[in-house]
């Protein structure tokens, strides 16, 4: 005990604050629990939880400075050596987006469904870290690293701007390498940060559902749909975010932002999230998508998949726009065979669809231009010569199976 004291007194002392835990839990042994932690915290004189925090599901909530902000990142297994990155969706956080997968200790190097009760390891499953973070302007990542408060905006590239957020984060906690787990609006940013020439080399693995590539008017229609969150938006959903964000008033503040952007990027910038960038991304992808997902149709998942060289498709029958929600050990299980090809993977394997179509449609990018492009997708003119394909070739495709 006095000799860990004195690591983590110097630790605390002179280290920056992304290392504090990660030394701590590097000189405590991985049996200890949390009363041995906070003695050694308390005799090294560590006090208060702005530094870090832990619980008892094993989260830790530490504030990081990144690209001018302070971010509130939460993490689980921080000394894993596979760290996932995970980027929230719209107007959400890492404890609105992803508390069931922080909260999860399947993820604890544990085998299969068993390990949502079982305690013991099974060395046939290694621990996977998981990294969340608050967007830059939001709940605990409202503060600049100067203290000001920080509003959250949308300016043309902030798909761009969240994917460098968190590689700065990344960076900042001292990992090298790590894959990205992106929903909803989280996954555009994640194929930002797969794609950009800059942060593409760290990135091992993609595991993207809910995204889209593109913005069209039927996907406008369903963003102003929903954009008076009184009127549209559930009471259980209403009550959850505006809790998160301040209040109602701040919370429509917010949506009306947000359906703005939408419709400058259709409009300024011919609806492209980042179909110039898709062909860039050379990291396995997985992409996941619910078959139950009313806010973003299934043929944005399928053209993400294909222009990917690398990238498999899995389709969940009954899962919805938060599949990774409402199939949180389903969903935990296909990532966790994606990423580390156990045994199970031939299982996985026979459940993917196989959309090795020619690349028709990135062969159409290298000459018409996204916003050709676009022109051409918004007819679903590709998405015709998908089905003239498989009529006149259906050996081309695997017989759509699912996951149970």
């Amino acid at each position: 005990l006095s000799a860990t004291t004195a690591i983590v007194r110097n630790a605390w002392r002179t280290s920056s604050s992304s290392r504090h835990f990660r030394l701590l839990s590097t000189a405590v042994s991985s049996s200890c629990d949390n009363t041995i932690i906070k003695k050694i915290r308390a005799a090294a004189g560590v006090r208060g939880t702005r530094r870090f925090s832990d619980d008892s599901n094993g989260l830790l909530t530490r504030q990081v400075d990144a690209n001018g902000v302070n971010f509130r990142v939460q993490q689980r297994n921080p000394n894993a050596s596979h760290q996932i990155l995970c980027l929230a969706g719209s107007l959400g956080t890492a404890s609105s987006d992803f508390s069931v997968q922080l909260k999860d200790a399947g993820w604890d190097g544990r085998n299969g469904a068993a390990s949502a009760t079982s305690s013991s390891p099974s060395s046939s499953c290694p621990s996977i870290g998981l990294v969340a973070i608050d967007p830059r302007g939001l709940a605990g990542s409202s503060r600049t690293s100067s203290g000001t408060l920080l509003e959250r905006d949308y300016p043309p590239d902030f798909y761009l701007r969240d994917a460098l957020d968190g590689a700065s984060i990344m960076s900042s906690l001292g990992y090298a390498e790590y894959s990205v787990m992106g929903w909803s609006d989280g996954a555009n940013a994640a194929l930002h940060l797969a794609a950009h020439p800059l942060t593409k080399d760290f990135v091992t693995a993609l595991i993207v559902w809910g995204g889209n590539s593109y913005v069209t008017e039927e996907d406008v229609r369903a963003y102003e749909a929903v954009r008076d969150v009184s009127r549209s938006w559930s009471e259980r959903m209403r009550k959850d975010k505006a809790a998160v964000h301040g209040g109602i008033e701040a919370l429509q503040a917010l949506n009306d932002k947000y359906t703005d952007a939408m419709r400058d990027i259709l409009y300024e910038r011919s609806g492209d999230v980042c179909l110039s960038e898709l062909h860039r991304i050379t990291c396995p992808t997985l992409v996941v998508h619910g078959m139950k997902d009313v806010i973003c149709h299934e043929h944005h998942a399928r053209y993400i998949a294909r222009q990917i060289q690398n990238s498999q498709l899995v389709l969940l029958p009954e899962g919805k726009h938060n599949l990774h929600m409402k199939h949180a050990v389903e969903f935990r299980e296909i990532v966790k065979q994606f990423l580390l090809h156990d045994s199970s993977k031939e299982e996985m394997e026979e459940n993917v669809v196989n959309d090795d179509q020619p690349d028709i449609d990135g062969i159409a990018y290298g000459f018409m231009g996204s916003k050709a492009l676009f022109a051409a997708l918004r007819g679903r003119i590709f998405d015709a010569i998908d089905s003239a394909t498989q009529q006149s070739a259906p050996g081309v495709y695997a017989s759509l199976g699912t996951i149970e």
